[in-house]
């Protein structure tokens, strides 16, 4: 991890600037510094904002969209989510100065969790306890930026993030707004071809291990390949035989179910992400 500890804490502006009209927020919107939240890219959605003196939440109307569209310090968590935003409105998204989350991932790719109440507390930028979570968040993020800041600058970053990351967030924003060309047909056809691999593949496991039983159930399989069968293994611990790729990988040669069950995997790989995956989520164009 590029923190090893968390660092002093700074409490966030707790300030909510509820008392100022739309033509207020929209003013400073345009020439003030601004912290951006979008956690949606629907128009009309709800941006959270924090200015360096107080958070707010406000709709994103064309009118707010073009106000931002014109600042110059803009920071963001999750710029992709920002430049999607301005796509689907079909506008021009503002110059993105830096991404809180792009910047917590150059700093720890291995992290699962780049939540801002999580990076908060790694880095010293604790979220105030308000009703409202999304704008308790978004008044924590100026203390944020400026840690992962320095903790970029630190780590002699500020060239990857700024070059590389922030302009590929809004290409692949751009992709996932466009989408691609689907044969749905061809899918679908694929995935018939692929069902009827893996019933061979199953049936010949089945004769190979003179019984049946649930192949994609790591204890059953380990019982059939190192119980039954005898084939060398590790040391069995309270969940069974381990066979993960690289054991039968090792183990290919010893019997052929061994071959069977990494084709069987690989196919069944196959048709559930590439094929009934994909069927999932193509939409009606």
């Amino acid at each position: 991890d590029a923190v090893s500890a968390p660092e002093e804490s700074d409490q966030p502006t707790a300030t909510t600037l509820d008392g100022l009209s739309e033509a207020e927020l929209y003013e400073k919107l345009e020439k003030e510094p601004v912290c951006v939240l979008a956690l949606s890219d629907e128009p009309g959605c709800v941006l959270s904002v924090c200015f360096a003196d107080g958070a707010a939440n406000l709709t994103a109307t064309n009118e707010a969209l073009s106000a931002l569209q014109k600042n110059a310090d803009v920071r963001v968590y999750d710029s992709k989510t920002l430049y999607r935003l301005y796509g689907r409105a079909g506008m021009t998204p503002p110059a993105v100065r830096f991404d809180a989350r792009l910047a917590a991932y150059l700093l720890n790719p291995s992290a699962s969790d780049y939540s801002i109440p999580r990076l908060g507390s790694e880095y010293g930028a604790p979220v105030p306890a308000w009703e409202d979570e999304t704008l308790a968040q978004a008044a924590a993020l100026p203390v944020l930026f400026d840690k992962l800041q320095k903790a970029i600058d630190e780590n002699s970053q500020r060239e990857l993030l700024e070059t590389i990351e922030l302009p590929l967030a809004e290409v692949l924003a751009e992709m996932e707004l466009s989408g691609f060309g689907v044969d749905r047909a061809g899918i679908e056809a694929y995935g018939k071809q692929i069902e009827v691999q893996l019933k061979e593949i199953e049936q010949r496991i089945y004769e190979e291990a003179g019984e049946t039983f649930n192949i994609n159930s790591p204890k059953q399989l380990g019982d059939i390949l190192f119980g039954k069968l005898e084939l060398p293994h590790g040391k069995k611990t309270k969940n069974g035989y381990s066979t993960n790729a690289d054991i039968l990988e090792s183990l290919r040669y010893e019997h052929p179910i061994v071959g069977d069950v990494l084709d069987y995997r690989t196919y069944a790989k196959l048709k559930s992400t590439y094929c009934d995956g994909l069927l999932k989520v193509i939409e009606d164009d």
